[in-house]
C-alpha cells in the first residue's frame, strides 16, 4: 500500500506519523513515483480488520493484533506497543478451518498517534502451498462480501463490482474510537486527507461558527463516504469528522489514490468524484446553518 520499508534491529524501530499518505509534493513526481508506488504493492491486499496474535521472541505468550489488510504474502497489523522487528517470527491468523501460523517477518513500523497504534508491516516467510491456497480462497471471499457492502449500502453503488473489488484490494481499515477525532476542521496535512467509506458505526460532521460554537451539520452512517478534501482539492477541510460510536472506515489513502490513478484512472477519478459530492452536501449543510 505504498509504505515504507524499515530496517529491523535490536530495538523498535518506527517513524512518527499521522498515516502512510505520500506528501502532496512527492505525488507530482513522475515516473520514478509510480514505480515506486507500483513495487511496494506486493500482490493483491484485502482490507479487513480481524483479530490476529504474533510470536515475538522475549514475550511469555502471542501478542495481540488486529489487521487492517491481509493478502497473501503478508498483511499491515495494528498492536498497542511497537516491538522490535527482527524479534517477529509468526502470526495466527483465525481462518475458517482453524487458527493457522505463518512464518512471519517484521518488514516496517510506524506509530500513528491520531489512532493510538503502532502499525506493522508483516512479510509471510516461505509458507507452504497448502496454506497459501487457503488464505486465498478465505481473502476472496471477504473481498467479495466487502466489495457486496459497497454495492448494496455505500454512496459508492455507482461503481461496477468489479471496480469495487478493485477498490478492496487497494485500501486498508481503520479503527476511530467514539468521541475520537477523524479529522479537524483546518487540517490538510499528510494523514489526514484520505478518503473515507463508514463501514460500521457514526459519525458526525461539525463546524465551528463565528463566536467559536460547535455546530452540527449532518451524520454518516454506515456506507457514507466523506474525507479527501485536501487529497483532491489542495485546501484543507471546512468540517471536523467525530466518531459517534465506535468507528470501523475502509480508508483510501494518498498512495492508494495514485495506486488507482495509474492502474485504473476512471475509477480514481469516480472515487474522487464520490468524495466532492459527500463535500458539497456538508457545504450546503453549513449554509443552512
Amino acid at each position: 500500500m505504498g509504505l515504507a520499508s524499515a530496517a529491523g534491529g535490536s530495538g523498535p524501530r518506527f517513524e512518527r506519523t499521522g498515516n502512510m499518505q505520500a506528501p502532496r509534493e512527492a505525488r507530482q513526481v513522475g515516473p520514478e513515483w509510480t514505480e515506486s508506488v507500483l513495487g511496494r504493492r506486493q500482490g493483491p491486499r484485502v482490507a479487513m480488520d480481524l483479530s490476529v496474535q504474533l510470536g515475538v521472541s522475549g514475550l511469555p505468550g502471542l501478542l495481540s493484533a488486529s489487521s487492517r489488510e491481509i493478502g497473501t504474502g503478508g498483511a499491515c497489523v495494528a498492536t498497542q506497543t511497537p516491538f522490535a522487528l527482527n524479534s517477529l517470527d509468526r502470526i495466527v491468523i483465525e481462518l475458517p478451518g482453524g487458527p493457522t501460523t505463518l512464518p512471519a517477518e517484521g518488514r516496517w513500523q510506524r506509530e500513528v498517534p491520531d489512532e493510538h497504534a503502532i502499525l506493522t508491516g508483516v512479510q509471510f516467510s516461505h509458507p507452504h502451498p497448502e496454506t497459501v491456497r487457503s488464505l486465498w480462497k478465505f481473502l476472496q471471499e471477504r473481498a467479495q462480501a466487502l466489495a457486496q457492502f459497497l454495492e448494496d449500502r455505500s454512496e459508492l453503488a455507482e461503481l461496477a463490482i468489479d471496480e469495487l473489488l478493485q477498490l478492496t484490494l487497494s485500501s486498508r481499515c481503520r479503527k476511530v474510537p467514539a468521541g475520537q477525532l477523524v479529522y479537524a476542521q483546518g487540517s490538510e496535512g499528510a494523514g489526514t486527507d484520505s478518503i473515507f467509506v463508514v463501514l460500521q458505526g457514526s459519525v458526525v460532521f461539525e463546524m465551528e461558527s463565528s463566536d467559536r460554537r460547535r455546530v452540527e451539520l449532518c451524520r454518516g452512517e454506515a456506507g457514507a463516504v466523506f474525507g479527501g478534501l485536501p487529497l483532491v482539492s489542495g485546501l484543507p477541510h471546512v468540517e471536523s469528522a467525530v466518531a459517534v460510536y465506535d468507528l470501523l472506515l475502509l480508508e483510501i489513502n494518498a498512495y492508494s489514490v495514485h495506486y488507482l490513478e495509474v492502474m485504473n484512472p476512471s475509477l480514481a477519478r469516480l472515487l474522487t468524484r464520490a468524495a466532492v459530492r459527500a463535500q458539497t452536501v456538508h457545504l450546503r449543510h453549513a449554509g443552512d446553518r
